[in-house]
């Protein structure tokens, strides 16, 4: 059976509409929503992979295949320097939070490529650059927190929303992600990331960071007070 065939006949044996309707409430996605789980879809990516399935042969025309070919970069055995030309023509069509934080936790051992995606903390478009932020805080984030915090704090986020008038911004999804590694910051050096939060110029970031920090069960109730009373700081 010739690859978009296969692929189609599992795109149909496993879609749930179901799951496709809750799943489309979550996430904002130019791409058709077929439900998939996420369980079966590493299954397939795997047996592709064994199959030496190239991502171009994918037709990318729902999110589920967009996760499919993800996954396949992830799992594969090719050396880092092909993996990563194949991830960069997947990227742009990684248009939600889903598709970026399901495929970028999952590549590993790409450390080498560390200056590409920092370069993407540079791009225009959001998720390129919610690409770039998650990756430096799966994989880089709890070695080097300075770093890692130098760089998002330099991310001019409210670009994306001058002259933009809509119920959720554009830069919602690069502050949601900054917030997300800043609050994971409060975990491996508490003290670092805590003198920080007071000074931080967006109300949203320094808030989100604190908020999620509070609902984390590794950070123990005393920190949490801590971090509440920088909440009620007004800058």
């Amino acid at each position: 059976m010739e690859v978009k065939a296969k692929i189609e006949k599992f795109l149909n044996d496993n879609k749930d509409e179901k799951k496709a309707i809750f799943d489309g409430k979550l996430i904002t996605t130019n791409f058709q929503v077929l439900g998939i789980k996420t369980k079966s879809l590493e299954i397939f990516a795997k047996q592709l992979v064994k199959e030496n399935v190239d991502i171009r042969e994918i037709p990318l025309k729902c999110h589920e295949e967009i996760l499919l070919a993800g996954f396949m970069i992830a799992f594969s055995k090719e050396d880092i320097d092909n993996k990563l030309e194949k991830f960069k023509y997947l990227l742009p069509y990684i248009d939600n939070w889903a598709s970026c934080d399901m495929i970028v936790s999952r590549l590993k051992n790409f450390d080498s490529k560390k200056d590409f995606f920092v370069s993407l903390l540079e791009r225009d478009n959001v998720f390129s650059v919610r690409v770039g932020i998650i990756w430096l805080f799966k994989f880089v984030m709890r070695y080097d927190i300075a770093y890692v915090y130098n760089l998002l704090s330099k991310i001019d986020c409210d670009k994306w929303d001058r002259g933009v008038s809509i119920k959720i911004f554009p830069s919602y999804y690069v502050k949601m992600a900054i917030a997300w590694c800043y609050s994971e910051m409060c975990i491996y050096n508490f003290d670092f990331i805590y003198n920080k939060l007071p000074f931080m110029k967006d109300k949203f970031i320094r808030l989100k960071t604190i908020q999620k920090a509070c609902e984390s069960y590794r950070i123990d109730r005393e920190k949490k007070e801590k971090l509440k009373e920088i909440s009620k700081i007004a800058l």
